[in-house]
């Protein structure tokens, strides 16, 4: 297997788990969801059984559920984004492609959300981000009038789908 297939196999994992976490989010919508919990478990190497009735009492809560909801999509953007920016820089670094990363129109821009998704998941701009700024890719703009707001403002999930596929392009790239 060469260095695009490695990496690209990384990128196609977290993006599948991508996927597996909003089946999840789907999940927790049936009206069926809180008896499913109840009943099941799950067993982790063979001995430690853990069972979801405790969750289920949670989120039989209407709000509870929606904010379940809601988090695990936030979190699975997160490391979406975190985990597939740290792949394509390590292939970069690997293969001698850091210029060219750099020079790809969505680079800074998965830059400064993988930066403030990490720490606040608000706009928090660095020095040298405010040089960079305003940083556009597919027609959404992240400028200095964003500052201390929510990320979640200017990049959801259909974007984060559409730089996973830009960062899997890139890597393919021979």
């Amino acid at each position: 297997m060469n260095k695009n297939q490695e990496y690209l196999k990384q990128l196609v994992a977290i993006h599948n788990n991508l996927y597996v976490a909003l089946a999840c989010v789907s999940l927790l919508q049936d009206e069926n969801v809180v008896s499913s919990l109840s009943e099941n478990q799950v067993t982790i190497s063979g001995t430690d059984v853990i069972k979801f009735d405790f969750i289920a009492e949670h989120l039989n809560d209407k709000d509870n559920l929606a904010e379940a909801a809601q988090s695990l999509v936030m979190n699975t953007l997160k490391s979406t984004v975190k985990d597939c920016y740290e792949v394509v820089l390590a292939y970069a670094h690997e293969v001698d492609k850091l210029q060219v990363l750099k020079e790809k129109s969505w680079y800074q821009f998965a830059r400064m959300c993988r930066n403030n998704l990490s720490h606040t998941q608000t706009f928090e701009f660095r020095s040298h981000d405010k040089t960079l700024l305003p940083v556009t890719w597919k027609g959404i703009t992240i400028d200095i009038t964003q500052q201390g707001q929510p990320i979640s403002s200017k990049f959801g999930l259909l974007e984060v789908i559409d730089l996973v596929r830009e960062m899997k392009l890139f890597v393919a790239e021979k």
